[in-house]
């Protein structure tokens, strides 16, 4: 909706430092409240503290779990550049322990998609788990 939809619908001009909240609250009931009902509701509330409250509260939490996603983002894109290391390592020096310390980084599934990447031999154990995954209906 636009600005001068919502203005048309609700009879009110504001500026557009305002219009921007508004929109995101429209945006925000997405697909569940269309443009006359939103704006027939925001003239019947939009001087509610608590609605209002809410609304800003809602949105530092989006903030927050958005900053949380990234910090998970980057902790997996770090768990596997350590988990290819490992396997690169464990494959070069035969060493068990950490082969299995990178599959429970990352999961067996993962560490056979890293070793096809780096061109590394599967073991027989990934080899049937492959087959099985492939298998599977």
């Amino acid at each position: 909706m636009t600005k001068k939809e919502f203005e048309e619908r609700t009879g009110y001009t504001i500026p557009d430092n305002r219009y921007s909240a508004v929109e995101r609250m429209y945006l925000e009931a997405g697909e569940i409240i269309d443009k006359e009902a939103f704006c027939k509701d925001y003239k019947k509330h939009h001087d509610s503290l608590l609605l209002n409250t809410f609304f800003q509260q809602a949105e530092q939490l989006k903030e927050k779990l958005d900053s949380k996603r990234e910090e998970i983002r980057k902790l997996e894109s770090g768990l596997l550049n350590a988990a290819t290391v490992m396997l690169e390592k464990a494959h070069q020096h035969l060493d068990d322990e950490l082969y299995n310390t990178a599959i429970n980084l990352i999961g067996l599934e993962k560490a056979i998609v890293l070793k096809l990447e780096l061109n590394l031999p599967l073991r027989e154990a990934e080899r049937n788990a492959l087959i099985e995954f492939m298998t599977q209906k």
